[in-house]
């Protein structure tokens, strides 16, 4: 018998995806975990067909949060760069004013 609820699968991967759609980072990190717990917990065990499809939409919520992390470390790391380079501008601005004086 799984240690873990449909309702409570169901609300895990409820508050998976709205974690995702907020964009807290942190606490998708602490759902990870829990989810981590949760299958290492269910690994050995029969599971009737609705647990194995509340498993499987966690899953497909799983990826999603994957891919939106994914997405937020490329929008950051173009961010970064598009600052480094602003920042290079200025310095060369800066510099050319200097020697102007």
């Amino acid at each position: 018998m799984p240690n873990i609820t449909l309702s409570q699968l169901v609300a895990l991967r409820q508050h998976l995806d709205r974690t995702v759609a907020e964009s807290d980072w942190d606490r998708l990190q602490q759902l990870d975990q829990t989810l981590q717990k949760v299958l290492r917990n269910l690994k050995g065990t029969q599971l009737t067909e609705d647990y194995l499809q509340a498993l499987a939409h966690l899953k497909n919520s799983h990826q999603t949060a994957i891919a939106a992390v994914n997405a937020a470390k490329e929008q950051l790391q173009q961010d970064m760069n598009a600052v480094g380079e602003g920042k290079e501008g200025l310095l060369a601005y800066q510099m050319a004013m200097n020697m102007e004086l």
